[in-house]
């Protein structure tokens, strides 16, 4: 009797396991995008919510590919997809490990540096816009170049959602004066 209570015991315990094993996977899930495996809007969404408690100034990087369209209509989706998943692990080398990238939407890629000054934000940004338009896209089409545009903004003691319209302001001047480049808001 004891054995057969030990062996449900143990039946009980290994499914409660899967189980809570089962959650962490779709949590995590929940909050990756599925295309690159960096960090999807909803994440990014709860890590801005929580700026303004855990750093005294953050910045916002936007980064968008110039001309992507282009990309999907001259040789299609699936290589529009392998520009993406490289882009994203680009942005993630280029980063510094307390600095959360993730895809915002589309070929929009955004990049949350909390405890960041102004300089710091210039230095990253032109060192991601020099490192994309010289790196090596090996798609399952061949070898891509591509370029994008960035804008930014720096805390300042505003709020997240100001700083993040100023931010996708910035990347529409950055867009609109000739793409391939980045303005950081004032």
């Amino acid at each position: 009797m004891a054995y057969a209570g030990a062996c449900a015991a143990y039946r009980l315990l290994h499914e409660l396991r899967r189980h809570f094993e089962n959650v962490q996977h779709q949590q995590q899930l929940a909050r990756t995008d599925a295309l690159t495996g960096i960090a999807n809007r909803r994440l990014l969404n709860e890590a801005m919510a929580n700026l303004n408690v855990e750093a005294k100034e953050y910045a916002l990087i936007l980064v968008d590919i110039d001309h992507f369209k282009r990309v999907n209509d001259t040789y299609g989706h699936d290589v529009g997809d392998d520009v993406l998943r490289e882009l994203g692990m680009l942005l993630v080398a280029e980063s510094e490990e307390r600095h959360l990238v993730g895809r915002f939407g589309g070929e929009e890629f955004l990049i949350i540096m909390p405890n960041a000054n102004r300089d710091e934000v210039t230095r990253l940004a032109e060192s991601i816009r020099e490192k994309v338009s010289t790196f090596p896209f090996e798609t399952s089409a061949g070898t891509l170049h591509i370029t994008v545009s960035l804008g930014a903004c720096h805390s300042n003691d505003i709020e997240v959602d100001s700083v993040l319209k100023h931010a996708d302001e910035a990347l529409y001047h950055a867009k609109e004066s000739g793409r391939n480049r980045f303005i950081l808001a004032s």
